[in-house]
């Protein structure tokens, strides 16, 4: 459930930039794109969500990573190199921003929700008890921390079984990492 509303959340930041980056092409040649430039711009490998060892995906995109053909879209469109540089750096930088805002900070405060249903304060973070494994049989090691049975999700979620919130739960009881929420998703 928490994975589709993310989805749902990135699907339309992805959206707002498209759009910004629509009205800013449009701002740039002085005339608005035709519909078929627009389907063009908005279907590039650019902003997909599906993995593809033959193109730069969202995820390329991310993390700063622009394909030439991209470049060259903008170009075909009337754009001079220097433009379509332009252009996309600004909206890569507010593609960062919204996906801050929208999913990095949300994460967080599923963490900092996970930590407190965890009974996790600031001084238990400092303190490392030792531990031998991240198994279940460590649990023994942390019996001291006091868990609110009455809190059970996010205060985000309505759903008591956000496999967000459960996976990072299971991590602040259990030990483990991101990678680990990934392949079990």
């Amino acid at each position: 459930m928490a994975c589709q509303s993310r989805r749902e959340e990135i699907l339309s930041c992805i959206q707002i930039v498209q759009d910004k980056l629509q009205t800013a092409i449009n701002t740039t040649l002085k005339t608005p794109l035709s519909h078929e430039q627009v389907v063009r711009l908005n279907t590039a490998p650019t902003w997909s969500l599906i993995p593809n060892q033959d193109h730069f995906t969202f995820i390329e995109t991310t993390k700063g990573v622009i394909h030439r053909n991209f470049v060259d879209l903008l170009t075909e469109f009337g754009c001079s190199y220097k433009q379509a540089s332009s252009v996309i750096i600004l909206a890569l930088s507010g593609l960062v921003d919204l996906l801050q805002n929208v999913i990095w900070r949300a994460r967080c405060d599923d963490q900092m929700q996970a930590e407190l249903i965890q009974g996790i304060d600031k001084r238990s973070k400092r303190r490392r008890p030792p531990r031998s494994n991240s198994d279940s049989s460590s649990l023994d090691e942390n019996e001291a921390v006091q868990v609110n049975p009455n809190i059970q999700t996010s205060t985000r979620s309505n759903n008591t079984n956000d496999e967000w919130l459960i996976w990072v739960n299971d991590v602040c009881h259990y030990g483990g990492n991101f990678i680990n929420y990934v392949i079990h998703s």
